[in-house]
Formats: structure tokens, C-alpha cells, sequence
């Protein structure tokens, strides 16, 4: 990556920094967890590194190996640590220049809502001028300037890496998405936060953390993080409040079924007018009363506003311009996107709902705006938590009127597997279409579709690829619109 400062330190002037003395003198160009990509001068940080992994490490040019269990390698210098993830958080802050430390950063941890809080508090501090910087499912970079990455949140090395970079191009607002598995990774280790978000937590994930109370104390570890000064909570899931209580830090709590009693600082959010070109929000806080006017539906949205909203005012942000700034946002990209062609007889929504909260939040909004029928092209992810399929099977009959289940990313899964759980959960699966090839089926539901039909493609939104578990297909549902249209 092209980092514009020269960033660079001695093993011993970074050993010094977490207690080790080192008498070794040679330049540190970067520090990271993966074996694969260290490089030439770069420090490599394993807990414990196989004999293997060192060879490979010393043979791709690595001045040092942090480390908690240190293995009879030799011409190696290791740096010994029994707390391999705070050590490497310090590493990285000093070999930077402490790039959060210049920056105000805030972080979105949560099932849902992660991505949309992060765009709306970017694109917020942008409207008002600030130097906005996201880092996130969509990308890195400043708004109109984002670009693709690998991880919603990225390994630590190239976090700080890109913080960096966000600094020295003159960033002075970071929004960023805390994933359960960056932080259960300490991907954030060494980051100053300054503002910490809670939207939900709901059945996600679970092939990885196994049960939910541990999906919840891995996004627990974002709010027990030193520097957070304040931490938004979103009072109406229940995990909210337990993390509340779990929590020593200064709440700003967020209600849309009541006033958040207890914190002192607080907002309550109330929808008016919603139809499917927008709708009103009335938030009344401890200190001010606004309203917004947004293109964004939904109550899931409203929640995300809301969310927002309190954490601009967190920022330091003035409630009337936090309210303006947010009612400028027009979309979200793969977040109830609108796809407006003046082929289109029926409404055509992209959304990247993938799990069984989500899907359920956008078919209800939708259901209660439909003048038509709601027709429904999804599937689920291959090599993930298996247990959502039927769940989602389950909603997509309870809410659409037509139920078309396709390809996702099915990896080394096969789709028929795959469609046969989502089929499990429905009562009359009959009624449900199966299209392997997801264009075939959107082109299917939009040839079918009648003027004022809506049509929900969910689970890809902004991706522009396909997954089969051997290659990665380009592949945009967006573009999958417009090709089916100029077939026509």
C-alpha cells in the first residue's frame, strides 16, 4: 500500500517501546500477522510460530518475530511477549506516529447496521465540511474515493497502515465497522477509539463464535477499550442494555419503543409519513428536539439515524446541523437501493441483507409501502452459519408474495444443498422458485413483476463478485438489472 510518510524504526527503538531490550539495529518497514505477506524488513507477530512459519518469516526477509512461545529456531531474533496483542497495538501506534491519537475515530460494532451508521456519520461530517475517512464492508478512503478491501475490518498491521495513510492525506474524522471477528482477532489492538456503537445483535456468525453469549462478549471488547470516552447503545435490543451494565463508561442510550431511562444522556426517535420515497423522523434528546427528513425508509433506518445522530452529537457535532447533515445522505450503496431505470414497470430494491433480522426488517418496511406485490430473489452464503437458512426460509414465505431462492456465494457448498435448508424452514415450499443462476432469477421475478410490484434482490448489495469456491466471478446484481433490461 502507498503510504505517504516514511514510516520506519529500529527493532531495538520499537523493542524499547513495550519493555524488551534489543541490541538489533535494523530498520522496521512494517509490522503483520500473516506470514504470507511479510516482507523484506517487516516484523512478523505470531503466538505461537511453528519452526515452518519461521523459516518462511526469515526467508522473506523479517528483522524479528513477536511472540508469546518462543520455538528453538535459529538466526532469528525473537521479541518475547506474554501479551502478544497489547504489545502489538504498541508496535504499531509508535511505528506510526500514533495515527489515531491525531484523528477523532468511531467505531460501529453490531449484527446490523454496521455498515449504514458508518456511511451516514462519513457522509454527515463531509456534508459539514470535516475530512471524513470510512473503513468498512464497502471499502477504505474518503467518500467518492473508496476502495475495495479485503476484511470489513482490516488485519491490525494494515489498519494502522491505513489510518496512517487517512492522517497524512488530512483525515480528521474516522468511521469505521468493528466486525465480531476483528475484535475477537485484536484487530483494533493499539487503535484509540473515541466513540464506540451498538446497534443489535442477532443470529450471525454463530459457526465461528459457537454460541451467542460469546458473539456478544466479542463485541464487548470494543466498549472495555481504554480511550472509548462514550459509548452509543441502542436501548431497544435487549443485548444493549446488558452490555450497558457490563460496561464502565459513559452511555449515550437510544430508544425508538421508549425513553431510554437511566443514562443521562439520551434520544428518542419517532417515525411520521414513512411511503417508499422517504420518511420523517422526530428525535428528541436530553438537550434538543430535530426532525429529518430522509429518502431512507424503514425502522431499522430510523435506528440507524438515530444511532448516528447521537454519535455526531458525541463528536462534538451541533444537534440542529447533525439532523441537517444526516437528511442529506440520499442512499446507502447496497443498503435499499433504489435501481431507477425507465424500463422498469415494477420497483426494483438491491439490499445486502443476509441475515434472518435483516431480511425481516426490509420485507416488513417493504410490505407495509407495497401497492403491489412484493416479490423476493435471495439465497445464502455457502461456508456459513447454517442455521439462519431455514430461519430466512421462514421470512421470506411469512412476508413475500413471491419467493425466489437463487445463488449467493455458495462456495465449496452446492447451491441445491444450499436452497434444500432455506426450503426446510418454509411451510408450503412449493410455492417457493429455485433459479440456480441469479441472474436468470432476477431476470424471472422483473419479467413477471406488474407496475407497482416491488422486487427485493437481497443478500449481495454492493459486492461485485461471485463466489463458487474456485474462482471469484465479477458479478454486480446492479449491473444484472441492467443487462436484463437491455436484452429485453
Amino acid at each position: 500500500m502507498d503510504v505517504s510518510g516514511d514510516y520506519h524504526s529500529t527493532v531495538s527503538e520499537l523493542a524499547a517501546s513495550i519493555g524488551i531490550v534489543s541490541d538489533n539495529d535494523a530498520i522496521v518497514r512494517g509490522i503483520h500477522t500473516d506470514v504470507s505477506v511479510v516482507m523484506q524488513g517487516d516484523i512478523w507477530a505470531s503466538l505461537r510460530p511453528t519452526e515452518a512459519q519461521c523459516a518462511l518469516a526469515k526467508e522473506q526477509g523479517v528483522v524479528a518475530i513477536l511472540c508469546r512461545d518462543v520455538p528453538a529456531v535459529e538466526g532469528v531474533d525473537f521479541l518475547q511477549t506474554n501479551h502478544l496483542e497489547q504489545s502489538l497495538g504498541v508496535l504499531l501506534n509508535v511505528l506510526y506516529a500514533e495515527p489515531s491519537s491525531h484523528m477523532n475515530i468511531m467505531a460501529v460494532t453490531g449484527t446490523n447496521g454496521k455498515t449504514t451508521v458508518a456511511y451516514l456519520c462519513a457522509s454527515a461530517m463531509s456534508y459539514l465540511q470535516r475530512s471524513a475517512t470510512m473503513i468498512g464492508t464497502l471499502g477504505y478512503g474518503p467518500l467518492g474515493q473508496i476502495r475495495p478491501q479485503r476484511h470489513t475490518t482490516p488485519p491490525v498491521g494494515e489498519l494502522h497502515q491505513k489510518l496512517a495513510l487517512a492522517r497524512d492525506r488530512g483525515a480528521d474524522f474516522i468511521a469505521m465497522e468493528a466486525s465480531s471477528h476483528g475484535l475477537d482477532q485484536g484487530r483494533l489492538a493499539g487503535v484509540m477509539i473515541d466513540v464506540a456503537v451498538f446497534t443489535n445483535l442477532t443470529h450471525e456468525h454463530l459457526d465461528y463464535h459457537k454460541t451467542i453469549n460469546d458473539y456478544l462478549a466479542a463485541k464487548q471488547k470494543l466498549f472495555m477499550m481504554q480511550s472509548v470516552g462514550v459509548a452509543v447503545i441502542n436501548y431497544d435490543d435487549p443485548s444493549g442494555e446488558i452490555l450497558a451494565a457490563r460496561i464502565n463508561k459513559p452511555l449515550w442510550a437510544c430508544g425508538l419503543n421508549a425513553v431510554p431511562r437511566g443514562p443521562q444522556r439520551w434520544s428518542y426517535c419517532t417515525v411520521h409519513d414513512q411511503t417508499l420515497n422517504g420518511m420523517r423522523l422526530k428525535i428528541t434528546t436530553h438537550e434538543a428536539s430535530v426532525s429529518i427528513d430522509t429518502p431512507l425508509i424503514g425502522r431499522f433506518n430510523a435506528e440507524n439515524l438515530m444511532l448516528s445522530h447521537a454519535a455526531l452529537c458525541v463528536s462534538g457535532i451541533d444537534p440542529l446541523l447533525a439532523a441537517s447533515a444526516l437528511g442529506s445522505v440520499s442512499s446507502i450503496p447496497g443498503r435499499m437501493q433504489r435501481i431507477q431505470f425507465s424500463e422498469l414497470l415494477c420497483e426494483v430494491i438491491i439490499d445486502y441483507s443476509h441475515t434472518p433480522a435483516a431480511l425481516e426488517g426490509v420485507l416488513q418496511t417493504l410490505d407495509e409501502v407495497k401497492q403491489g406485490r412484493l416479490w423476493l430473489v435471495f439465497g445464502c452464503g455457502g461456508d456459513r452459519d447454517r442455521k439462519k437458512r431455514p430461519m430466512m426460509g421462514s421470512i421470506a414465505e411469512r412476508y413475500a408474495d413471491e419467493v425466489i431462492i437463487t445463488e449467493d456465494n455458495s462456495r465449496s457448498e452446492q447451491f441445491e444443498d444450499i436452497a434444500q435448508e432455506i426450503l426446510s424452514g418454509a411451510k408450503c415450499p412449493a410455492y417457493c422458485h429455485t433459479i440456480k443462476s441469479r441472474q436468470k432469477a432476477i431476470g424471472y421475478a422483473i419479467r413477471q413483476a406488474q407496475a407497482g410490484d416491488i422486487v427485493l434482490i437481497a443478500g449481495k448489495g454492493h459486492e461485485t463478485y461471485q463466489d463458487n469456491g474456485e474462482t471469484l466471478k465479477s458479478y454486480s446484481d446492479i449491473l444484472a438489472v441492467e443487462s436484463i433490461l437491455e436484452a429485453n
